[in-house]
């Protein structure tokens, strides 16, 4: 059963199987909306590990006791890559895609305000939130890198067919007759997903670009 912690970040919290007490599990987050996290321990480095548990499209398990299953399944799976790495002693805390997909939104999130010309309006953020969401579908397609490769391994030619991509699944015109959406427009929503992940220093490069043409 659901071990509830009287720290209010600490919910719920499960040991999970295969690791022993104290050394892996799972919680819910209680200063995070109750989202599913994993809990690592490496015993080599002596260092500790927190995780937001997500599938590969990017949605969470139920932030709820109800969503424990599915959080342990993912944790599971999470737990088994990270333990390997630490035997091998490779990098544990590698980031991802979708993780930089979840710290690109919640920084966003924190610009918002009601002041004029300070910071975003919410109406802003859930543009940005719409755009991301496309960006892991396209990076979770069938054939495509998934949400859990690794930043630093991400290369911009990568998105040459996001474009064509995203015409082709939103499969609409404007009154003109001109295909939805347009160049541009893609554009200026992928460009700001690339400039972030060039501001991190961890995107690979194979020639120099301008992000607004990518």
């Amino acid at each position: 059963m659901p071990e509830t912690s009287t720290q209010s970040q600490v919910l719920d919290r499960v040991d999970l199987q295969g690791g022993k007490r104290n050394n892996a599990n799972v919680f819910r987050n209680g200063q995070r909306g109750g989202r599913w996290s994993l809990y690592f321990f490496n015993p080599e480095t002596q260092s500790r590990h927190r995780f937001v548990l997500r599938h590969p499209n990017g949605g969470f398990p139920d932030p709820t006791p109800a969503g424990l299953d599915e959080a342990l399944e993912l944790a599971q799976e999470r737990y088994i890559e990270l333990r390997t790495k630490a035997d091998r002693g490779e990098a544990v805390n590698v980031l991802t895609i979708g993780e930089m997909v979840n710290r690109f939104l919640t920084k966003e999130q924190r610009r918002i305000s009601s002041t004029p010309h300070e910071g975003i309006t919410d109406g802003r953020f859930r543009l940005i939130r719409n755009q991301t969401r496309h960006f892991l579908d396209f990076c979770s397609r069938k054939g495509g890198c998934g949400a859990s490769k690794q930043v630093h391994l991400f290369r911009r030619t990568y998105l040459d067919t996001y474009q064509q991509w995203r015409q082709d699944t939103t499969d609409a015109v404007d009154k003109a007759g001109r295909v939805l959406p347009r160049p541009t427009t893609l554009n200026g929503k992928v460009s700001r997903i690339v400039v972030h992940l060039i501001q991190r220093k961890t995107l690979k490069r194979t020639a120099p670009t301008n992000p607004s043409k990518v």
